[in-house]
């Protein structure tokens, strides 16, 4: 027989017994039947031990008893029972893991070190939450005997660690969506609640490639989106409409082994809502310091084991890659209820771990903002490590905030919005209060891998260009051109520009690449954020169309002429004319 004809058959074949052998199957807490086949609805559903037994690639020719591709598991009900999937669906016929209206996995609590749905090595999976489906603990975290500072208390009994909503290490061709993953550890804001040993929770931990995270709810848990990569090349990562709130990490992409080099390849992060960073604050400095705190976290090293040096020396390190990288049209910030000053490291947060590996990483569109007395510790937008080609921050709004002191003046909080580094493009944002600027800050262009380190200072700043901005406040600017090392090595800076408007003048006096297009007028916005009609902004940027074409609202940019800086263009909304030429029709 022809040989592709002989393919095509076995595909046509396999689709056809997908099809045939597809069923529903209904779980619940306490069901009895034993026969995947036959429960069809609620009352005769199977219980969650029958489905965490089941592998299909035992049943001989996926047999009708046990779970295959394009079926649909029905999660019904509460269950307090952890789900551990076995089975996978193949291309094309995913196994789709369905809560129904009202289902949730709870529990007071889950031991340490355990995770309530465990996918690993599994593919071809869907789980998606429904209509409200939700993964809760209800007792766990802060202590029911702790008192902060100001007097909260906590609210928990347990305090386990290390536990994940859903785990999926690895886990390809997979996706989350449409469900509510919270207070898996429920943190008393402020409180000294330390680390204990490992992570406090996860809400998705997964690695793999294919995988897409969207339209989920996480709150009240220690790292909401954790993805990692290996030495493997992993690609393809979606993380598009989350919701979420109180966190150490929001979205966290990173590098996970520590037998080579890491690389990774087109990550979309794209329309989610991330507040509550101040949830893992702390008045307590020892136990604030382990907690970073980045809504958006990227980094490419992996640590070489195998490499006894000290833990400052690059070569301890392994130099991944990263590339093609969309962060945009997410939503970031104000905080909460904050109990301290620190919002954290930054909105967007790409620093040394990055060690100029990453390459086409687009931030665009994104709006980020803080409410007093929050400040960043390294920017709103912080990727000077980053350090590839084309590289691109561009039409983000920062709007941070400024405060009279009684006594003591006006205290505008002193970090620049933006940290970048060489091979930057760095036009159409507009920065609103605070202290505006732009910090440019190096890595070292080569690694130990590779000859050496650079260390002039044009090697830092090469490839660098901002303009078409605005820094808009009352109050001063901060520029900086510094170059610090990584690694914990001593940082130099050449110049720094921390003071008023004139700021700015000396700024571009530096060169051509220096902002010369962009001005430090104060901007009009709306409420939301949105440029006013005639204000400075309007139609001020330069058109990027070649990379984006809309708005952070999805209004269109134009194709030609010149751009609105920040999120949102300025337009008005048309007057509603009434109708005309109208004429009555009676029924007969």
């Amino acid at each position: 027989m022809n040989m592709k004809l002989l393919i095509l058959t076995t595909v046509l074949v396999l689709w056809t017994l997908a099809k045939v052998f597809a069923n529903d199957i209904y779980v619940s807490q306490n069901g009895s039947n034993t026969d995947g086949s036959t429960a069809t609805n609620a009352a005769h559903g199977v219980s969650p031990a029958w489905l965490s037994a089941q592998k299909w690639q035992q049943s001989a020719l996926w047999g009708a008893h046990g779970v295959h591709p394009g079926d649909i598991v029905h999660l019904t009900g509460v269950m307090s029972n952890r789900l551990t999937i076995c089975f996978s669906g193949v291309p094309g016929h995913n196994v789709t893991i369905l809560f129904e209206s009202n289902a949730m996995l709870s529990a007071p609590t889950l031991p340490s070190s355990s995770c309530w749905i465990n996918c690993a090595g599994m593919s071809n999976l869907v789980i998606d939450g429904g209509v409200n489906g939700l993964i809760q603990c209800t007792d766990n975290g802060t202590p029911a005997h702790y008192t902060n500072p100001e007097g909260a208390r906590g609210t928990s009994h347990f305090t386990n660690f290390n536990m994940q909503g859903i785990y999926a290490m690895p886990a390809n061709n997979f996706t989350v969506r449409s469900l509510t993953i919270s207070n898996l550890y429920n943190r008393l804001a402020s409180s000294d609640d330390p680390v204990t040993g490992n992570w406090k929770a996860r809400a998705i931990q997964i690695e793999g490639y294919n995988v897409t995270i969207s339209n989920n709810v996480i709150y009240n848990t220690q790292d909401g989106i954790d993805f990692t990569y290996t030495f493997a090349a992993t690609s393809n990562l979606i993380v598009v409409g989350n919701s979420i709130m109180g966190f150490n990490h929001g979205i966290v992409v990173g590098a996970g082994n520590d037998g080579a080099a890491p690389l990774f390849y087109n990550a979309l992060i794209q329309s989610n809502k991330i507040d509550g960073m101040d949830f893992y604050e702390s008045t307590n400095t020892k136990v604030g310091g382990y907690y970073h705190r980045d809504p958006i976290f990227l980094f490419c090293t992996a640590v070489n084991s195998n490499h006894f040096t000290p833990s400052n020396d690059p070569c301890s390190y392994y130099i991944g890659c990263i590339s093609n990288v969309d962060v945009s049209y997410n939503i970031i910030g104000p905080g909460v209820n904050p109990q301290t000053t620190s919002a954290g490291s930054a909105g967007i947060f790409m620093h040394d771990y990055s060690t100029n590996q990453m390459i086409r990483v687009l931030i665009y569109n994104n709006i980020l903002s803080l409410t007093p007395p929050l400040e960043w510790g390294d920017g709103f937008i912080c990727a000077y490590c980053v350090g590839g080609s084309q590289n691109i921050i561009a039409n983000n709004t920062m709007v941070n905030w400024h405060t009279n002191i009684t006594g003591g003046g006006v205290y505008y909080p002193g970090e620049a919005p933006i940290e970048a580094g060489q091979n930057f493009l760095v036009v159409n944002n507009l920065m609103i209060d605070g202290t505006p600027g732009i910090l440019l800050w190096g890595q070292p262009t080569t690694n130990c891998f590779t000859g050496g380190f650079g260390t002039t200072h044009q090697q830092y700043v090469a490839g660098f260009y901002s303009g078409y901005n605005v820094f808009s406040t009352g109050g001063r600017l901060v520029f900086d051109e510094g170059c610090p090392t990584c690694f914990g090595r001593k940082s130099s800076t050449f110049q720094q520009y921390y003071m008023g408007h004139s700021g700015l003048a000396q700024w571009q006096a530096l060169g051509s690449n220096y902002d010369w297009t962009s001005t430090s007028a104060t901007a009009s916005v709306s409420e939301s954020y949105q440029l006013s009609l005639g204000s400075i902004g309007v139609g001020f940027g330069t058109n990027l169309s070649a990379y984006f074409k809309s708005d952070a609202y999805g209004h269109p940019r134009p194709s030609s002429g010149p751009w609105d800086v920040g999120a949102i263009i300025a337009r008005t909304t048309a007057a509603i004319s009434p109708p005309t030429n109208l004429r009555i029709v009676l029924s007969p």
